[in-house]
């Protein structure tokens, strides 16, 4: 299941689809029309699927169902035999990831625990035959949905949560186990994961809390047609409790995809604005997927890499004076800092889409071009 996930994770950066919003409001009303009559148990889980179907290439899609059909039955024998370690460790408030915001620590203390494999007892059957029966030819649907019933049994059974929290909106079963978690009495928490702007990749995702930054996206997730019971805010980032040695520099924050030629034409025109503005220029290269040819090409440039290892966002953030970036959340980041605010519009087709898509930068916030 760590191979299927990182396939599903590098494909899909390779495969979106920059769809405008009214296409995506299209797909979203067919999903919302074709699983009307479903239960509240899959329905949302069921629309965020077909969303997703209709956002990556559908030759993507066409193999992540492919995958899906021959290891369908092997995760089903899997999750139904193996003896999971139903050892009882209470633990009120579990998390499945490690870092948290200040104010979900003040809120929940969470712990972090590892995801289990996962595995199945006599309360999940009524849940897996829900799927199999109301799921339709949705190979990759059920497989991760069997899958995730399996890991959330594991985690209610080993340390029996009050609060499970998560940042999943994106995921298309995070519903369904919303919906599985309250029928145990437990509470499933998500917080807002990185920047956001209207993607029906997100629509319809479900939780009984979600924290986001502000008014902005709570309104933005309710668009996008969250059953969501509960809203709080958390700061996407917080002033460092030490004071940080200011640099006349424009900081450039790469993101996940690029090729050699577009890489190029940005750092032309980081080159020009910070000659233009009689600044240092640095780039930060997405530690994700730092490619070996920008490390080589701002090398023969001369221009310096910011190390992400020595440095940290916050750091970075809040250091320089300019935040240059296409649509990341350092955008939104640098303008709770008051940093003067540089989009990237080398290629202003993007922008556009952006705009269309009510991206909070272009929408609210003060800002510059980088051209």
């Amino acid at each position: 299941m760590k191979l299927l996930k990182w396939l599903v994770f590098y494909f899909s950066k390779l495969s979106v689809i920059p769809h405008g919003k009214a296409y995506q409001k299209q797909v979203m009303e067919m999903a919302r029309t074709r699983h009307s009559g479903v239960s509240p148990l899959l329905k949302n889980s069921l629309c965020q699927h077909d969303c997703h179907s209709r956002y990556f290439l559908r030759r993507v899609w066409f193999l992540y169902n492919l995958a899906s059909i021959f290891l369908l039955p092997v995760l089903m024998g899997v999750l139904l035999l193996r003896k999971s370690k139903d050892a009882k460790n209470p633990i009120a408030n579990i998390s499945l990831t490690g870092r948290f915001p200040e104010e979900v620590k003040k809120d929940f203390s969470p712990t972090y625990v590892k995801m289990p494999f996962g595995s199945l007892r006599a309360r999940d059957y009524k849940y897996l035959r829900a799927i199999l029966l109301n799921s339709g030819f949705r190979p990759y649907f059920i497989l991760r949905t069997v899958w995730k019933l399996g890991v959330y049994s594991d985690l209610v059974e080993i340390y029996s949560p009050s609060n499970v929290l998560v940042t999943q909106e994106m995921t298309f079963e995070s519903s369904f186990l919303t919906q599985y978690l309250r029928d145990l009495g437990i509470c499933h928490v998500n917080y807002m994961h990185g920047e956001k702007w209207f993607s029906m990749q997100d629509a319809f995702s479900s939780f009984e809390i979600a924290y986001v930054w502000e008014e902005f996206y709570k309104k933005l997730f309710e668009e996008l047609g969250s059953d969501t019971k509960e809203y709080r805010f958390f700061k996407a980032i917080h002033p460092l409790p030490e004071p940080v040695t200011q640099l006349d520099a424009i900081t450039y924050y790469h993101q996940l995809s690029s090729s050699p030629k577009e890489f190029t034409a940005v750092l032309q025109n980081l080159e020009k604005f910070a000659h233009s503005h009689k600044c240092e220029l640095l780039v930060r290269l997405h530690p994700l997927q730092t490619k070996d040819y920008e490390v080589q090409m701002l090398r023969d440039r001369n221009i310096q890499q910011e190390n992400v290892r020595e440095v940290s966002l916050e750091k970075s953030v809040t250091r320089c004076r300019y935040v240059c970036s296409e649509s990341s959340s350092v955008l939104y980041q640098g303008s709770l800092l008051g940093k003067t605010l540089v989009v990237d519009n080398t290629f202003p087709e993007r922008i556009d889409i952006y705009r269309d898509l009510d991206f909070i930068v272009l929408k609210k916030i003060e800002h510059i071009y980088l051209v």
